[in-house]
């Protein structure tokens, strides 16, 4: 694994758009998926205590810009604290805080694809590409 120092903004952005990729949807919701929930995915990751928040967003007056990121640690006492914000539209890097916080977030995106990948190699239906 990369120390932080190495890891750059971008390779973080190809982290988070392989980490989308990935089926995340626990069949909570029915329905049909209003605008503003189609244009938008949330994930909630914890990290140790403190609890983050990861916002995928795409700009409904630009349907086939890339997307926006924005991830917040969520802290009720010291406030919110922006770590990375993405303007996919303009495609400009707002905001990256730089700290240990981009490495296990590599670690937790590592294990999430892992586990997906492992359990869909039992699925007869899904084939795996080695590259």
């Amino acid at each position: 694994m990369n120390d932080y120092l190495d890891i750059t903004a971008s390779e973080l952005l190809k982290e988070l758009n392989n980490f989308f990729m990935i089926d995340t949807y626990d069949g909570a919701e029915t329905g049909f998926w209003v605008n503003s929930k189609a244009l938008t995915d949330k994930h909630y990751w914890m990290d140790g205590d403190n609890k983050v928040e990861i916002i995928k967003e795409l700009s409904p007056s630009h349907p086939h810009a890339e997307y926006s990121y924005k991830i917040t640690l969520l802290s009720p006492e010291d406030g919110n604290v922006l770590l990375l914000e993405y303007d996919g539209v303009n495609k400009r890097i707002q905001t990256f805080r730089r700290g240990d916080w981009v490495n296990r977030l590599y670690r937790y995106f590592y294990r999430k694809e892992r586990c997906y990948l492992q359990d869909r190699a039992e699925d007869p239906n899904f084939q795996l590409i080695e590259y």
